[in-house]
């Protein structure tokens, strides 16, 4: 199944109430402040992709990548790490 970035930024916040975590929790998590979390779950900020990866384990969250297939996810969801 395909997500667009806003559809993925949904889920995520949806499955983080359905699990009881609050956004300080997640920020706590990713090692941020809850007021970054907060931009990186509204998609105000881009999140690296090693931010999504834990993220993703932390609400349990199945991640599938298929060979010869691009990631079913917005293409500019994720932040380069030297920015």
């Amino acid at each position: 199944m395909k997500f667009t970035e806003k559809e993925l930024l949904r889920k995520i916040g949806s499955k983080r109430k359905y699990l009881g975590y609050s956004q300080e929790f997640m920020a706590f998590k990713l090692g941020l402040k809850q007021a970054t979390y907060y931009k990186i779950e509204t998609g105000k900020i881009k999140m690296k992709l090693s931010q999504f990866l834990v993220i993703a384990d932390t609400l349990k969250l199945e991640i599938q990548v298929k060979e010869n297939t691009s990631l079913s996810i917005g293409k500019n969801l994720f932040r380069s790490s030297t920015t």
